[in-house]
């Protein structure tokens, strides 16, 4: 292992020399070297305060050569730490070599930097687990430093034409348009025809926030949207930290059969009933449904569950139900700051994996102060930011809840509306729904209750 470990310093070494030494005589090379090293990538003190300077110079617009690098270098106080002039003089003795290999040499760099990373994470997982950590922070550790690996090996450079742009967004255009003639949802359907015919279903990437006031249907909208994806073949992940997996099961079974709920859970269940679970248990036992209802988890363990999940093929939409009791605790942030990381987080997740991400959100108590009881974007609790990271919000409203009556002065009893407030390419309005007495069942506006 030592030994590796000189073999490896002194071929860095000698590199690093050989790069540094066709900066300082080919200026031309540099542009094309610095959008592939960082000072990260050299391992000698002096060689990375070297390239260090140049960089100055280079950002600075001043010609790069010996001269001025050693003068930067003495204006910084660092000559004597980058190996005074004499080291100077000795990296230009190596540079023919560096001008003509200069991109074989880069990527050696690149290795040997990534080699060190690895074993620098190798050596403080091992620390981590020695039984004093949790293993879902060193899961994390782990994850965000292989993170920044893949940014070194990509040099963190997502910088592309527009052309390509363009012509991925043509692609995807002749996709929906050939996907519209065959009746096929471009992103992933909700189930509720005219909410699907608003947006072309929740696309990949996309935040879609969720909220309401207690008790207006946000959990039984979350799960309407899973059963209605799995239904069509969308692995579903559902992160419930509100109630748990049981609950959960109770209210997909009597949405899937005509029995009321309070006869369901006080027991009064007759033998043709009984039927009725035991269809609907197969029917959504073969739903590629996935329920987590750890009470506290973050969105940290949300992002690495996720990601494992998705590596396996069982992870094509998110829903957390939902993110005020998500664990946000961190050491000098506010309840407002916390929440405002929390939502951010989830749209990095959607853009990571490339799924839509359902978030439940609280609203706060400025809707019942109105004559209506309509929700806002302002009512969205304790963060603008929850707005400004959204690609879409919903609102769930219930005038029944409110015991609003008509214009005709009759009470208005078994309709809902979502409430699209935001949606980032498409249009806003409500779209409105139906559903039984006890909330289990869901259905389009203009289509009979099915049971």
């Amino acid at each position: 292992m030592t030994e590796d470990l000189k073999t490896g310093r002194s071929k860095s070494t000698i590199t690093e020399k050989a790069v540094l030494g066709a900066m300082l005589v080919s200026p031309d090379i540099i542009t094309d070297v610095v959008s592939k090293l960082s000072a990260d990538s050299f391992f000698d003190v002096e060689n990375r305060i070297i390239f260090e300077a140049i960089l100055k110079l280079n950002d600075d617009n001043t010609p790069v050569d010996l001269i001025s690098v050693a003068e930067q270098l003495k204006q910084s106080g660092k000559i004597e730490e980058a190996g005074n002039y004499s080291y100077l003089a000795e990296l230009t003795n190596q540079s023919g070599l560096g001008i003509a290999r200069i991109e074989y040499y880069c990527k050696i760099l690149l290795q040997l930097q990534v080699e060190r990373l690895l074993i620098d994470m190798s050596m403080e997982i091992i620390r981590m687990s020695d039984g004093t950590n949790d293993v879902s922070d060193t899961i994390s550790f782990a994850d965000r430093q292989l993170q920044r690996i893949n940014d070194v090996l990509s040099c963190n450079n997502r910088m592309e034409h527009i052309s390509t742009a363009i012509e991925k967004a043509a692609d995807e255009s002749i996709i929906r348009t050939n996907n519209r003639k065959q009746g096929k949802m471009t992103g992933v359907t909700s189930g509720l025809k005219e909410l699907d015919t608003m947006t072309s279903g929740f696309k990949g990437g996309e935040l879609i926030i969720l909220a309401a006031r207690p008790a207006m249907g946000k959990t039984a909208m979350l799960l309407y949207f899973a059963k209605s994806a799995a239904k069509q073949g969308i692995p579903v992940c559902i992160y419930s930290l509100e109630m748990d997996s049981i609950s959960l099961a109770d209210r997909l079974i009597l949405s899937e059969t005509s029995i009321e709920a309070d006869k369901y859970r006080n027991g009064y269940i007759s033998n043709a009933e009984f039927n009725e679970i035991a269809g609907a248990k197969k029917r959504l036992s073969e739903l590629p449904i996935y329920v987590d209802d750890n009470p506290i988890v973050s969105m940290r363990y949300i992002r690495t569950h996720s990601k494992k999940m998705a590596r396996q093929g069982k992870c094509g939409l998110i829903l957390v139900d939902y993110l005020q009791l998500a664990d946000m605790s961190e050491k000098g942030k506010n309840r407002e700051q916390e929440v405002a990381q929390a939502s951010r987080q989830a749209k990095i997740i959607a853009k990571e994996l490339n799924v839509p991400f359902i978030l439940l959100s609280q609203l706060n108590r400025a809707c019942e102060e109105r004559m209506d009881k309509k929700p806002q974007l302002s009512d969205l609790r304790e963060s603008g930011a929850i707005e400004q990271d959204a690609d879409k919000v919903i609102f769930v409203y219930r005038p029944e809840y409110y015991k609003l009556e008509d214009q005709h002065g009759n009470p208005i009893v078994g309709e809902g509306a979502l409430i699209m407030a935001k949606q980032r390419n498409g249009a806003v309005g409500d779209v409105k729904f139906r559903y039984n007495e006890s909330l289990t069942q869901i259905y389009d506006y203009n289509n009979a209750n099915p049971f």
